[in-house]
Order: C-alpha cells, then sequence, then structure tokens
C-alpha cells in the first residue's frame, strides 16, 4: 500500500499497520483458508517506500 493515510504522519522503527494486516488477514483467510497468516514486512512509518505484506500458512 502507497500513500496510507495512517502512516503518512506516522514514524516507527517497526511496521505500524496492524489494522490493515488484520483485516487483509480475515479476507484471505475466510476465503480460502483459515490457516493463512498476514504479516507486515515493510512500512511507510518506517521509511519503506510503501507498506508490504506477506502472506503463509501458520
Amino acid at each position: 500500500m502507497r500513500n496510507h493515510p495512517v502512516t503518512q504522519a506516522e514514524t516507527s522503527q517497526q511496521p505500524v499497520c496492524l489494522f490493515q494486516q488484520t483485516v487483509l488477514e480475515t479476507v484471505f483467510s475466510h476465503s480460502n483458508d483459515t490457516r493463512l497468516r498476514l504479516v507486515e514486512t515493510k512500512c511507510c512509518a518506517a521509511m519503506a517506500d510503501a507498506c508490504s505484506f506477506e502472506l503463509a500458512m501458520a
């Protein structure tokens, strides 16, 4: 995600998009497999170009 309003004013050493992570994880796990988990790997608040998430089986 780029230009996200939550992270535009944030500065952090760690990813801060917990709400977006939870929503995306819920959508993917309910539509595909309940074992799917989503983790934010890069965050605009931590100076990344975009917020990135990684989807994996738990």
